[in-house]
């Protein structure tokens, strides 16, 4: 067939969205043991949904295996079965999630199908034809429930035309009012089927409630309805007649939030003019100044224009923050695979998922995070007679936490297994030839640095998760690449966390401007703790050749720019300027460079790859940025630093 792009595009989003909503509400019946009439009506309506626009692209497989579900959903609904009743429903409800999942990755890539539905719709007709003869057995909710009481508010209300399952939809309001009130009767008086749906469209429908709530509350209950076009909450009087009176809530309307999907490649284009915009204006701003000298005028009317590209910029990287909580989400499922294959009870908890981070990296962050929680279950969680022995609870916790400081993010996966097994990771880095045999006094933070070394592993047997040495290579590699670091810490039957430290845009940085043997550098303003002039009484050497500065007493390690990324003598560390800088809460290092210049905002310009193969001098370089007077600086990489400070340590 030949698609319409644009609707193919809409198709895609909006089936994924589907799905995700779907699976989640799979995982939290499945771990609630509960589930209700709105429960069953938002399954059965993605089934439907998913079914009419897969018929409508004239994929008539995709419709077919999603009317199969539907029709299960269908029976369950009109028959009041308890879905927890019957565990295999939510089983094959989420394998056809992960199916029609795989499905639409491989139409985004090709535009065309390749798997199978027969399978999968047989095991889809087999359930259906044993839960025919279920009926009427756990009752989820009497449809035409019978309530006593006063009748004290009228609500009527209207759906936008053309949102469709609009007795669905009026199902929903009930439900939803029954929480605050007692709902004694409505119109149309059954809420459901296709004549019900017609007269909802032309007439809406009304609800007559008994309640303590205020008439305010009402309408606040009903503002997280969807579709909702029109409501009127009015104090019921016998004479008033049972017809809907279509007026307009405007503070209903006005409080109403609106959104719109935007393709992200439009974002990003947006974004590449701002910072386009922003170096432009650093050089006109240079020229402009050296040209007039000092004039008050030009320097406000740059002022002002700063102010505004600035705001701008600040909105269109608002628009680019997303929630994590997508990612989180979405481990649910892995969580519940795993642990019912290892046969290991899991529970699995989020802090912070709300926290927000840049679209480009948040798309880079699933990978990582999966290695991470494959570890945890599959390493660090015991078995059930394990953990009872160890007089732990049955259940094993993995918990997701995300939170942001300064300019970076730090997502952190802890769990509460056995540990990480120091010793078994000593003896295998000595095999290795990581470390010396007579290096027992490494630390833990330089231990289990080790294990992000490629083809490291201390698992004996290779099994389906685990056991081929690529899994914290990766994520380390993933994580460099975003700039980012890895902090390790483990308790001998306690559990291990992993904190992930990432920066949470890569685009446009404030920085100091340095100068270091006639290269210009920027440091990120965000990682700076301090400036001073050296003293040669505050710099240390080691046994083995290392620098150090003295700080209020503490030793940091202190890296040469001149000769970190130059030929200068190392030995020449008067007369510099130190800068302390914090690449994370616990790695603190010092620099040395010749002299500084002052405040920059700077766009990011990546490397060229090709340089990045000639040399490794890069390390420490995240990228470069063109000036205001069209000089070249470069992005020091703190977190890059602090790695390769951490290696140095580890060999």
């Amino acid at each position: 067939m030949v698609k319409e792009e644009s609707l193919f595009d809409i198709f895609l989003y909006e089936t994924n969205h589907l799905l995700d909503e779907m699976e989640t509400k799979l995982l939290e019946a499945e771990t609630n043991k509960k589930t209700d009439k709105e429960w069953i009506d938002n399954i059965f309506r993605i089934m439907h949904t998913i079914k009419g626009s897969s018929a409508m692209l004239n994929f008539k497989d995709l419709s077919e295996l999603s009317h199969g579900l539907e029709d299960v959903y269908s029976f369950i609904r009109d028959n009041n079965i308890d879905v927890n009743s019957i565990s295999e429903i939510l089983d094959i409800s989420l394998e056809v999630v992960s199916f029609i999942k795989e499905e639409m990755k491989t139409l985004a890539e090709n535009g065309s199908l390749k798997k199978d539905i027969k399978p999968l719709k047989k095991k889809i007709d087999i359930i259906f034809k044993n839960i025919k003869g279920i009926k009427n057995q756990g009752s989820i909710l009497e449809m035409e429930e019978k309530v006593d009481g006063e009748i004290k508010y009228k609500v009527s209300i209207k759906f936008k035309q053309g949102c469709m399952m609009e007795d669905i939809r009026s199902l929903d309001v009930k439900n939803k009012l029954g929480k605050i009130s007692k709902v004694i009767k409505t119109i149309p008086v059954t809420l459901k089927g296709p004549e019900a749906c017609k007269e909802i469209i032309e007439r809406g429908a009304s609800f007559f409630i008994d309640t303590s709530s205020s008439k305010k509350e009402i309408q606040n209950l009903l503002k997280k309805v969807l579709f909702l076009e029109k409501i009127l909450v009015s104090p019921y009087e016998e004479t008033y007649q049972d017809q809907l009176d279509v007026e307009v809530d405007k503070d209903n309307i006005h409080d109403r939030k609106h959104y719109i999907s935007v393709d992200v490649n439009k974002l990003d284009n947006l974004l590449n003019n701002v910072i386009e915009l922003v170096t432009s204006r650093a050089i006109l701003e240079a020229r402009a100044l050296k040209e007039f000298k000092k004039s008050e005028k030009i320097e406000s009317a740059f002022y002002n224009l700063n102010e505004r590209i600035k705001e701008l910029q600040e909105n269109i990287m608002d628009i680019r923050m997303v929630p994590i909580k997508k990612v989180f989400f979405s481990m649910k499922r892995l969580v519940r695979d795993m642990s019912k294959k290892e046969n290991k009870k899991i529970n699995l908890r989020f802090v912070g998922e709300e926290t927000e981070v840049d679209k480009n990296i948040i798309e880079d962050l699933y990978n990582p995070i999966i290695h991470l929680i494959r570890n945890a279950v599959d390493h660090g969680i015991e078995s059930e007679e394990e953990r009872k022995r160890l007089n732990k609870p049955s259940s094993g916790t993995i918990i997701l936490k995300a939170k942001t400081e300064g300019g970076n993010i730090i997502v952190s996966i802890c769990d509460d297994g056995k540990g990480l097994d120091k010793k078994a990771i000593l003896n295998k880095a000595i095999d290795k030839g990581y470390i010396k045999k007579n290096s027992r006094d490494i630390t833990d933070k330089e231990l289990y640095s080790i294990i992000m070394k490629p083809g490291f592993s201390t698992v004996e047997e290779i099994s389906e998760y685990s056991g081929r040495g690529v899994g914290m290579d990766a994520v380390y590699e993933e994580i460099k690449k975003l700039g980012g670091i890895i902090k390790i810490d483990s308790k001998e039957n306690e559990g291990t966390t992993i904190n992930l430290v990432i920066p949470l845009t890569l685009s446009i940085v404030n920085g100091i401007k340095i100068i270091s043997n006639n290269i210009n550098y920027i440091v990120p303003i965000n990682a700076m703790r301090s400036i001073f002039k050296s003293k040669k009484e505050d710099i240390v050497k080691d046994t083995n050749g290392n620098i150090f500065v003295i700080i209020d007493d503490k030793n940091y390690p202190l890296i040469n720019l001149n000769n970190y990324f130059g030929e200068s003598d190392k030995s020449i560390i008067s007369n510099k300027i130190i800068m302390l800088i914090e690449a994370s809460e616990e790695e603190t290092f010092a620099i040395a460079f010749d002299s500084i210049e002052g405040e920059y905002q700077v766009v990011v310009k990546a490397f060229p790859k090709y340089l990045k193969k000639c040399t490794k001098s890069l390390r420490g370089l995240s990228g470069c940025a063109t000036m205001g007077d069209g000089t070249i600086s470069y992005i020091v990489d703190v977190t890059g630093l602090a790695l390769e400070l951490n290696k140095k340590a580890s060999e």
